[in-house]
């Protein structure tokens, strides 16, 4: 019985997570968000018929890669002037999370 007690104690703290987003909502055990980024270095007078998406991914909370900057979303979709920005955050805990930067201009 203490072994099957100390394995859920050690499964719930493995799949519990401690990701935030910028407006500090916790990733839990299975996360899909998407919010708006503060606004910064935008022109509201272009059309933004362009997409340019840039995202990092994290695995067990141990190994992170990618590029989620402005710039990079920005160099995707070739955007000289940004209207507004979005980011999204998906993840399975500790387990699997994608953190994305949306930008869209032209």
């Amino acid at each position: 019985m203490k072994k099957l007690s100390l394995i859920c104690l050690s499964l719930a703290v493995l799949l519990s997570s401690c990701a935030r987003t910028s407006n500090e909502v916790n990733v839990g055990f299975y996360s899909k968000i998407k919010d708006r980024a503060p606004a910064q270095n935008i022109d509201n007078s272009v059309a933004d018929n362009k997409k340019g998406e840039a995202c990092v991914k994290s695995y067990l909370g141990l190994y992170t890669v990618g590029d989620s900057s402005v710039e990079k979303a920005k160099e995707v979709a070739q955007i000289k002037k940004v209207t507004h920005i979005d980011r999204s955050l998906e993840g399975f805990g500790y387990i699997y999370q994608k953190g994305c930067t949306i930008v869209h201009g032209n």
